[in-house]
Parts: structure tokens; C-alpha cells; sequence
């Protein structure tokens, strides 16, 4: 006799509990509960409790006793003459003790269950179903040991969908590591040949180091090295260490550092010919924002470009928590394009559709976010949006003033001087023009200077005798590219990037010798 059931028959079960019992669990919890946030946490909990627990026999009927004495299972667990504050972490505790000083009470609430929540549940569901098969698929001769420790690692699904801390708490929390504070170090001296820089960080490094310098993020005061790492019987993770600013040239990361990790949970399915197992990352990096990590990953099914799906993280460093925060994926005639960025203590996202007739993407309302607080599960903030009737912004990049963008994608504007426009939209939906830098298929960067100015940035091909490595160029963003003479870096570099107000190169020092340069952008 088969006792457990199919992945594809639980995710039946997904909409079939929903359907029959939402509104009695709802109506159940409300009476039970004594605020919101409680009654919420305890409805997803309930209903993944039950989809495992169908998973775990072959179930044909579920009775509504059997809802309902799950149902007095999980209120036991809280019951709601215990100060619920108590069950959860320090942070936790004064989040419930805001809302109930807001009046937010169950009870306020009672009625129709709120369609946020139903989709809340539906995904923490599917997250789990999915979890399940990945383990089963992972597993090998060490199947039960491997097992039992992929599930504790993969709890952060459950966080990343929006369950509470009450019931991922034991999976989810860390050793507490905290960003080291102190003064940031005083800039070296100029070091751009004409370019406006100054260094702010300089670090010896091997060739056998193997640095990417498109993993790199820096704030104020350190660089961030992200490293991903892949292992046949977890899910992937993001490891981070923070290597303070020096200028007097020592190895990179010799020194003490903080670590943080993250780990990554592959995306639901988004059709039934995608499983969960085929998914790969595909592009990721991180970016620093005050107090929080914020880690971008592409993951891709391997065979359809539409299927590709993006994923934003947040670590608070102050906790070392972390949780997936938001998740774009494709919805077939609404959207399936996403132009991303993080910058001023903000992350931008604009959606975007591409009908496949070759004409330019559509573009949707920017939706401008930040992350507040230290729970990265109750971080995501929306904060206003700006219509974009002008259509899909090209490379973004957040600034104080505003997003600048590398032009509309599937919209070619140059000047006269065969020079591509660029653009900067502020935040309170101003569009402006400027000339940018040449048409001449180069990789090209926006950066913001220190008093707000921005700049475009090139790398070319080196022309000098030994052709090794890349000339780095730049200019200021303005309506006349005549009022902006270009600049350029003495030496050249092996490997460059920007990130924000700084740029980040690698240049060669001779021998085997290399040097890992970061730079902020004078003006």
C-alpha cells in the first residue's frame, strides 16, 4: 500500500484546503487569537501543517474534525492567555507589542479572509511541497543524516514566503554578528591620472585568488566579497565577508572580518513543465544598503528564457538574519521583464512586458522599496511609485537625485554626434536627457559622484604595446557632451566595476603582484 503521495497530487491539495476550509480556519483563528499578526501566522501555519501532513499518507478525504483538531494543535502551541510575545525573539517581541498598541486585535478583523493572506499560504505551501521533493531528489547513501540537516537549512523557505519567527524561530535565527563601527579611513592620495578619484581602499591580491570583482559591494566603511556556493545536498548560499577599508596595501582579507550567509531557495514552478530540481542561477550579486545585505539572484530553467525568475534577499547584519524578501517572476500578458536597482538606501523595481513582436517592452510603474527595521521578514517597505509611460529603464542606478538609466530598452536615441542618450528621472517623475558616452559597443557604467554628479564610465580595450587588459574612461552626464571633456585612468586594469559612488578595479603591479583598488568618485 503507497503511504505518501505524489508531489503533483499535494499541490492539488494546495487549492482544495484553501477552497473548503479558509473560511472556517479563518473564522476559527479570529475567536482564538487575539491579534492579526497571530491569527495570520497562525491560518499559514495550519495549512502547511496540513499539506505535510497529507504528503506524509496517501489522503483521499480530509474531514473538517481533523481540520479542526489541527486547528487546537496550533493554538496550544500559543495559547492566547500566554503573552505571545514570549514565544518569539526580542525583536519579534516589540513588533506584537507595536501592533497591539495600534488596536490591530483580531476581532477588528473578522469576516472575509483577506486574498493576501490566501496567496500568503498558497506559496508558504507549494514552498514546502517543493522543499520535500528537492530533499528527496538530493538524497543519497547518507539519505536520513542528509535529510535531516538539508531541513533545517531549507527553513528559510518558510521565512522567505512571509511566515512569522514563531514558527521558524529554531530554523531561522543565527549567532548574532554584528558590522564593526569605527571611523572610515582617511581617502589615499589621488591616484587617477586625470580621472576624479580618490582611492579608498587598496589590497594585494594573488591572480590565484580567483577575485570577481562583479561580486564586490562596498559602503562607507568596508567591501563586501560575496561567494556562492553550491553543494548537492542543501540549497545554494551566498557566503559574505566584510573586510574593513586600508589603504596601506596588505593582502585582502588577511585581517579579521564579519561573515554573514544566506541561503537561497530555488523558485516554485512556474508551469508544470519546469521542476523545481532544474533550476540554476544564472546571474547574482550583492549590494550593501545601511544595515542590510541585499543579495540579487537570476535562477533559469535551462530552457526558456521567459522562465527566468529573479529573487531579492536581505541579511540584517546587526542579526544576521535574513529572508527572501521578493520574488519576480513571469506572469504570461502582464510581465516579464524586470529592470532592478539598489542604491540610497532604497531598491528600485520596475516591471516591464516584451509581447515577442520585436517592439520596445512596455514599461509599468516603478515601485520604489527600502527595508526597514531588523526583521527582514517584515523589512520590505513600499514607499511611493513613479509612472514610466517612457517604457523599460536600461541599467538603472539609484541615486540621491533620482534613478539614471543607460537609456529604454528596444528604444535607440542618439545625438547627432553619435553619442547614446542617457537619462535621469527624479523622484519626483522628472524626466531629463543628457549625452552619454560614445556609441562604440563598450561596456558602459552610471556612477554618482560625491557631490551628486553623474557620470558615465567605459572600459576599452587597451592599445598599448603589451594589449593587456582595459583602458577606463569618463565623463560627466550633461545636455552638451562638448561642456564635458572626457577623462581617463593612468594605468590600466585587469578587472573593473562600480558599485554606487565608487569604482572597484584590479590593476596589474608587475611580476605576479595585483592590486585591488577602490575609488570614490570626487565630485
Amino acid at each position: 500500500m503507497r503511504t505518501r503521495i505524489t508531489g503533483t497530487e499535494r499541490r492539488q491539495w494546495v487549492d482544495k484546503l484553501l477552497e473548503q476550509y479558509a473560511s472556517f480556519v479563518w473564522t476559527y483563528l479570529i475567536d482564538h487569537c487575539e491579534t492579526v499578526q497571530q491569527a495570520e501566522d497562525a491560518f499559514v501555519h495550519v495549512f502547511v501543517q496540513a499539506s505535510d501532513r497529507i504528503g506524509r499518507r496517501a489522503v483521499r478525504e480530509v474531514s473538517d474534525d481533523w481540520i479542526l483538531a489541527l486547528l487546537q494543535e496550533v493554538v496550544a502551541v500559543n495559547p492566547p492567555h500566554i503573552a505571545w510575545e514570549e514565544s518569539v525573539d526580542e525583536e519579534e517581541g516589540d513588533d506584537s507589542l507595536q501592533r497591539e498598541q495600534a488596536g490591530e486585535s483580531a476581532n477588528d478583523c473578522a469576516g472575509r479572509v483577506p486574498g493576501a493572506l490566501i496567496r500568503r499560504s498558497a506559496q508558504m505551501m507549494r514552498a514546502h511541497i517543493a522543499r520535500d521533493e528537492a530533499m528527496r531528489h538530493h538524497r543519497g547513501p547518507l539519505g536520513t543524516k542528509i535529510g535531516a540537516i538539508a531541513v533545517v537549512i531549507v527553513g528559510v523557505a518558510g521565512v522567505g514566503y512571509g511566515l512569522s519567527d514563531r514558527w521558524t524561530n529554531p530554523i531561522q535565527d543565527r549567532p548574532t554578528v554584528s558590522a564593526k563601527s569605527g571611523k572610515t579611513a582617511a581617502p589615499a592620495p589621488h591616484i587617477g591620472g586625470d580621472l576624479p578619484v580618490s582611492a579608498a581602499a587598496m589590497y594585494q591580491i594573488s591572480p590565484s585568488d580567483n577575485l570577481d570583482v562583479t561580486h564586490l559591494a562596498v559602503d562607507s566603511q568596508a567591501v563586501y566579497q560575496g561567494t556562492l556556493v553550491l553543494a548537492a545536498d542543501s540549497w545554494p548560499r551566498i557566503d559574505v565577508g566584510r573586510h574593513p577599508f586600508s589603504t596601506s596595501n596588505k593582502p585582502f582579507g588577511v585581517s579579521g572580518s564579519d561573515t554573514y550567509t544566506m541561503e537561497l531557495v530555488p523558485p516554485l514552478q512556474v508551469n508544470s513543465q519546469v521542476s523545481t530540481s532544474s533550476w540554476q542561477i544564472s546571474e547574482w550579486h550583492i549590494e550593501v544598503m545601511g544595515n542590510w545585505i541585499v543579495g540579487l539572484v537570476t535562477w533559469n530553467d535551462g530552457r526558456a528564457s521567459d522562465a527566468s525568475v529573479e529573487q531579492i534577499y536581505a541579511l540584517c547584519t546587526t542579526n544576521g538574519k535574513y529572508s527572501l524578501v521578493c520574488t519576480l517572476a513571469p506572469e504570461k500578458g502582464i510581465e516579464n521583464r524586470f529592470a532592478v536597482a539598489v542604491g540610497d538606501g532604497k531598491i528600485i523595481v520596475q516591471p516591464g512586458l516584451d509581447d515577442g513582436s520585436g517592439a520596445a517592452p512596455l514599461g509599468l510603474p516603478i515601485q520604489i522599496y527600502t527595508l526597514r527595521g531588523e526583521d527582514p521578514t517584515r523589512a520590505w517597505t513600499e514607499l511611493s511609485q513613479i509612472p514610466a509611460s517612457f517604457g523599460l529603464m536600461e541599467s538603472p542606478i539609484a541615486t540621491a537625485d533620482g534613478i539614471v538609466f543607460q537609456g529604454i530598452v528596444g528604444k535607440t536615441d542618439t545625438s547627432s554626434d553619435n553619442v547614446d542618450t542617457w537619462y535621469q528621472l527624479t523622484w519626483s517623475g522628472t524626466l531629463n536627457h543628457y549625452d552619454g558616452p560614445p556609441v562604440d559597443g563598450q561596456m558602459h557604467w552610471a556612477v554618482e559622484g560625491a557631490t551628486g554628479t553623474p557620470w558615465w564610465v567605459e572600459t576599452t580595450p587597451d592599445a598599448s604595446e603589451n594589449h593587456r587588459g582595459y583602458q577606463v574612461s569618463m565623463a560627466q552626464l550633461a545636455n552638451d557632451k562638448s561642456a564635458s571633456p572626457t577623462k581617463s585612468l593612468q594605468n590600466s586594469v585587469l578587472q573593473f566595476t562600480v558599485d554606487g559612488r565608487d569604482l572597484i578595479w584590479v590593476e596589474s603591479e608587475g611580476n605576479d603582484d595585483e592590486t585591488l583598488v577602490v575609488a570614490q568618485v570626487d565630485s
